[in-house]
């Protein structure tokens, strides 16, 4: 269910009452967002709580790619090759990773790994060396596998990672620098 609350004229105090009641609420959070104007000025404010879960943070599809081989090892190297149809690049050093159509491996597709949220998902968490060759990535340890044979598909999973909000009392105490996550170039002359 959605809940929305929607006030007008209190004061800043009453407003940090609402926002700790919604950091609060049982079983989960209440999205707090306060919108306050002041002539041509005006600020936003966002709360999603202690606790939110982003599930997926750049809003991509998955990255698939085609597995060429898997070696045995602590660190096992896999490498891939991009299908036709896929854009090009790499996964993120933490990303996770999902194969299937594998033969050969047996015990691949059915590993779990703890997420950054604490929960098991059926996944690799992938890691890279400076030195490994491009199209490639590191999974765990595969060494009580059986040796690849062919084929196979590997597939970005997106997995929950938390992202915890400032209560609306922490950011007026430290608000932050605006703009610390984008270059603000294109605001270089706004308002001139």
């Amino acid at each position: 269910h959605n809940v929305m609350l929607v006030f007008e004229g209190l004061d800043l105090p009453d407003i940090v009452k609402w926002d700790e009641y919604c950091r609060e609420a049982k079983p989960k959070s209440i999205a707090f967002v306060c919108a306050h104007t002041g002539g041509v000025f005006g600020s936003i404010f966002v709360d999603f709580g202690p606790a939110h879960v982003v599930t997926d943070p750049n809003g991509q599809q998955p990255m698939v790619r085609l597995v060429e081989n898997i070696e045995s090892g602590q660190e096992a190297l896999v490498r891939v090759t991009v299908p036709d149809g896929q854009a090009p690049g790499s996964l993120h050093e933490g990303s996770y990773v999902e194969f299937s159509d594998v033969k050969g491996c047996d015990g691949l597709t059915t590993h779990q790994e703890a997420d950054p949220c604490g929960n098991m998902v059926t996944a690799w968490k992938v890691r890279s060396k400076p030195s490994d060759p491009v199209n490639t990535v590191r999974i765990g340890d595969t060494i009580g596998f059986p040796a690849h044979i062919s084929g196979g598909m590997m597939t970005e999973k997106k997995v929950g990672t938390p992202y915890p909000f400032k209560s609306l009392a922490e950011a007026l105490k430290d608000p932050g620098t605006p703009f610390a996550d984008m270059v603000g170039t294109d605001m270089i002359n706004f308002g001139s």
